[in-house]
């Protein structure tokens, strides 16, 4: 995974717990950024230093998220497995990974999220399917950018999680056709999304993307 949208931030990193964070397919290091530079209460209640580990299964990704030193130790790897052991971390995130795998091994990463995780899972996704395959990024062609599945809001909800939506969904090609033809798409998309979009986080039928939590007891 390379980047995520920017309506992630202020859904996700409130919702991460502890000091011991795992940021499974870290990509460009944008997560690991945005949590050593924001606060969150229980990092100050624990009293502990923050440890973040990130792994990639993209050497170049690897390479640049090591250069912002925002990680404790950035690990180069193919997932599932997660090569922890129970309990290592108190939040994993999978942040825009699980639409990444075909559908058995997002299965069993999420369970592998689950096993490492003593706190929380936080794992994010498009709320539609989005097939696409591996693409040129910013650190060159990644095959594993790949979109293999599609995860609905059932299946997450059958597997334990609290779901929450992100951003607004944009509509289908057909719609953005009309929008653009009748030369109200730039204004759907800049303002009218941006504004609702604070709406789909209680009603995720209607976001973009899906925000999934899972924690323990």
């Amino acid at each position: 995974m390379g980047s995520s949208n920017l309506y992630l931030d202020p859904i996700v990193v409130p919702m991460v717990s502890g000091s011991r964070i795992l940021d499974v397919a870290c990509g460009f290091g944008r997560w690991g950024c945005l949590l050593t530079t924001n606060a969150w209460e229980s990092r100050y209640l624990s009293g502990k230093p923050l440890e973040i580990v990130g792994l990639d299964g993209h050497s170049d990704n690897v390479r640049l998220a090591r250069r912002f030193n925002v990680y404790s130790e950035v690990i180069e790897g193919l997932i599932p497995p997660l090569p922890f052991p129970d309990g290592a971390f108190d939040t994993v995130l999978l942040i825009e990974i699980i639409e990444h795998l075909h559908k058995d091994d997002g299965m069993y990463l999420i369970s592998e999220a689950k096993r490492v995780a003593s706190e929380r899972v936080i794992l994010s996704t498009p709320n539609y399917p989005a097939y696409r395959d591996g693409h040129e990024t910013m650190t060159g062609y990644n095959d594993l950018e790949a979109h293999r599945s599609y995860w609905s809001r059932h299946d997450l909800s059958g597997l334990g999680f609290r779901l929450y939506g992100a951003g607004w969904a944009k509509g289908g090609p057909r719609f953005q056709k009309v929008l653009h033809r009748i030369r109200l798409k730039k204004w759907y998309d800049s303002v009218l999304c941006s504004n609702l979009s604070s709406l789909s986080r209680s009603f995720p039928v209607f976001g973009d993307s899906t925000v999934a939590v899972w924690s323990r007891g």
